[in-house]
């Protein structure tokens, strides 16, 4: 951990630069018996408003249902309250399809690589100050 961060064992602060976090979520699974877990810890690191943006990398998890996909939700309508920028990262095939399947990859930014995020995120930040236009998220066909 790096900073005044909650301590959590659903995920582990990987990189922190610049207002941005990169967080790995350890768990195998997003289900309905950790779901609420994953969400009040993501919320009360979320809470510390120490960052503008935050990677959220799943490349771990192989099984999510529709608990842990409202899980991710919420951490991304909570994020966007505390308008900071959010996206998910290295999705495993599983979590991607049931993003698609749910039609929600145009709410949900994804990127391929944790260096592919952070430059996407940081472009969005600076969008919101009035620049240029952000690279576009990862999009499987």
């Amino acid at each position: 951990m790096y900073g005044n961060e909650p301590q959590s064992e659903v995920f582990d602060i990987t990189q922190e630069s610049n207002g941005l976090c990169v967080l790995k979520i350890t768990l195998a699974s997003l289900e309905t018996a950790n779901s609420s877990s994953v969400k009040a810890h993501l919320m009360q690191l979320l809470e510390t408003r120490q960052y503008s943006a935050l990677a959220l990398e799943v490349s771990s998890v192989n099984y999510i249902d529709s608990f842990g996909l409202a899980a991710i939700i919420s951490i991304f309508k909570y994020a966007n309250s505390f308008n900071v920028k959010i996206a998910l990262v290295s999705p495993t095939s599983v979590v991607l399809q049931m993003i698609q399947m749910t039609r929600l990859n145009p709410l949900i930014q994804v990127y391929d690589t944790v260096s592919a995020a952070k430059a996407g995120l940081m472009q969005q930040q600076m969008d919101s100050a009035g620049t240029q236009e952000a690279p576009q998220p990862y999009r499987a066909a």
